[in-house]
Formats: structure tokens, sequence, C-alpha cells
């Protein structure tokens, strides 16, 4: 049994949670089944309903898969993912071939939404340092970044450090090193806003890449949206064939 209950993180974040920390630590190991949806919700006292969306999520992520018929299992290293490097945005784009610059608009305290907070696993009146970056390159705006990060290392960074330093780097810097993240991609369309900053028309095509990090195993410390320009930027990676689970 864990220390569930706390009624300011959703409970299926607290149950994702604690079997991302039981991977980490060894304690369910690649290929390890997991209990049966009806044990964990009689050992933890939870609905079926959450203890699915904590088992989809996962499943989702990589770390966990599931094979009809038998149950859930803990994914194995090779199939759960090649790990691509954990960068900022700056330093992809300096990657990418360009010269990156970085405008800080906005560096303040906020009590973040609800999304980023049960991201973050965070109590519901948490704070969060709130940072928002435009990235040039060559002189174009390109990418707009919002970031939100846990109290206790927010107050740490300032906005003249993120003006002429990638994130990671100043976090390093700090002893808070970023060990991994989980990332997702998707398509969208610019909100005026984003628009006006990137210089383009409202209703333009962008790439959205939405990340957690963490910097222990079921300790996340950053949330953060990058709007990229779709004409600006393309997202490439590597694949490989792994054992079929069909």
């Amino acid at each position: 049994m864990f220390p569930m209950r706390r009624a300011d993180v959703p409970l299926y974040v607290q149950l994702k949670h604690h079997i991302r920390s039981m991977i980490a630590s060894g304690e369910l190991k690649p290929g390890d089944a997991l209990p049966g949806e009806r044990e964990l919700v009689a050992k933890f006292g939870l609905s079926r309903t959450t203890v699915r969306q904590a088992l989809g999520d996962l499943v989702a992520e990589g770390l966990l898969y599931r094979h009809h018929g038998k149950g859930t299992f803990v994914a194995p290293h090779d199939v759960k993912r090649n790990p691509a490097p954990l960068a900022d945005v700056p330093e992809v784009m300096r990657s990418m071939g360009h010269a990156p610059t970085v405008e800080v608009l906005t560096c303040e305290k906020i009590k973040p939404p609800g999304g980023v907070a049960a991201a973050l696993g965070l109590a519901a009146d948490a704070q969060t340092t709130f940072i928002v970056r435009l990235v040039h390159a060559e002189g174009e705006p390109v990418v707009v970044v919002r970031t939100y990060l846990v109290e206790s290392v927010g107050n740490l960074i300032h906005a003249e450090d993120l003006a002429v330093e990638p994130m990671y780097s100043r976090l390093e810097r700090l002893g808070y090193p970023v060990h991994e993240g989980l990332q997702t991609i998707g398509a969208t369309r610019l909100h005026p806003r984003d628009a006006a900053l990137l210089a383009v028309e409202p209703g333009t095509p962008a790439l959205l890449l939405q990340r957690v990090t963490f910097i222990d195993p079921g300790a996340p410390v950053e949330y953060s949206e990058a709007m990229f320009r779709a004409d600006r930027f393309q997202y490439q990676t590597q694949l490989r064939r792994t054992a079929s689970s069909w």
C-alpha cells in the first residue's frame, strides 16, 4: 500500500507516479505482469475508471504494454524507447543549424491550470514559476515556449538567465539536472495571440510539443508547451523494428 488519497492531486496521477516509481526502482522489472484491474481496484480502493486511466496513460507513454488476453506488462527497455537527447528548445534549434536568440516575455509566479498541476503532481493551490519565451532563428520568430516550473526550482530562475542560457543548462548549474522527459507532438493552428508573436496569420498550422521533465523518477519539475511554426520546423526521428506483440 502507498499513501494515496491526497485530495489535492488526482488519484489517477498518484497511481501513475507510484507505478512509475516502482519501475524506476526495479521493484517492477521489464516483462513483469501488473496486477489485474480488479486487484488494483481492491488494493488501493480506487474506481475502475481511475485505474484504467492510469494504466492507459502509462501504456501511451511506453512504460507499459498490453498483451491481449494476458494482461498489462512492464515494457522491455529496448521496446520502451530509444531515448532521444533531452534538450531545451534553443538547444534543439542550434542542433538544426540555426543561430537561436531568446526573448523572455514573462517570468512570474502564478497558480497553474488544473491540467498542468496534475501533470506536475501539485496541490490545487500550488504556485509555479510561469515563463514565456519567444525563440528567434536568424532574427525571425519561430517558436513560442510556455513553461511551468515547480516552485522550489522556479524560485531560482531569473528572466535574464534564460535570455543567454538554455533552461536545462541553467538547472544543471543550480544542482537540478533534468534526467528524463515525456513528450507528445501534435498538429494545431495558431491562436491569434501566438500568431501575433510569430508574425503569421491566425489559424496558421503549427506543431505543438508538450513535455513533462523529471529531475528524479516520479519527481516532475517542468511542464512546457512549445508552439513551432510548421513552415520552419520539421520533426525527424529514427525508427527501429522490434518484436511484434501482435
